[in-house]
């Protein structure tokens, strides 16, 4: 098990290297791109692309894992995921409104909510509710921080290693995968 988590983290990790820079790219070609500000603490512009990268590579690793299990429950939450960095991007290269973001991410949390609609006890009704809730705070907290450079990396990949150890010590494939 813990063999198979190394692959799956090395294989998101070297597809992310080598995504990044084309990303970048785009980003200084198509200028799409963070410019400093009064709340912003980067001194030059900066590209606003680099979740593309990241979302490739949790998607490639992903189906390589994940996807010959063909469960209906792995595809929505590949859907759910999607629409959720579909939202990311499109706010970055044109820019949404807060209506429009949530509305986009309660879409991605409802489908998330149908697939896993239990924490821990809660009964599957009441659950999805919560499982619902919990993953439209997630993303509203994590588009927040955002303005920060390198927080919510930071505290993505924080969040990322202990869903790692979690899936390690309970033989979860699909939380290492998350």
């Amino acid at each position: 098990m813990i063999y198979t988590a190394l692959v799956y983290m090395l294989i998101s990790f070297v597809i992310a290297y080598f995504v990044t820079p084309w990303t970048k790219k785009i980003a200084f070609k198509r200028k799409i791109l963070d410019h400093p500000s009064d709340v912003k603490i980067h001194e030059r512009p900066i590209p606003r692309t680099g979740g593309i990268a990241i979302v490739v590579a949790s998607m490639i690793s992903m189906v390589l894992f994940l996807a010959f299990i063909l469960e209906i429950k792995i595809m929505l939450l590949i859907l759910a995921m999607l629409i959720i960095a579909i939202t990311g991007i499109a706010d970055d290269i044109k820019g949404s409104t807060p209506i429009q973001k949530l509305f986009r991410q309660a879409i991605a949390a409802f489908i998330f909510a149908v697939a896993y609609p239990f924490i821990g006890h809660f009964s599957a009704l009441f659950g999805g509710f919560i499982v619902f809730l919990f993953v439209l705070l997630v993303c509203n907290a994590m588009n927040l921080i955002d303005g920060l450079d390198g927080l919510a990396a930071g505290l993505s990949t924080i969040a990322a290693l202990s869903f790692v150890v979690l899936g390690i010590m309970k033989g979860n494939f699909l939380v290492i995968g998350l």
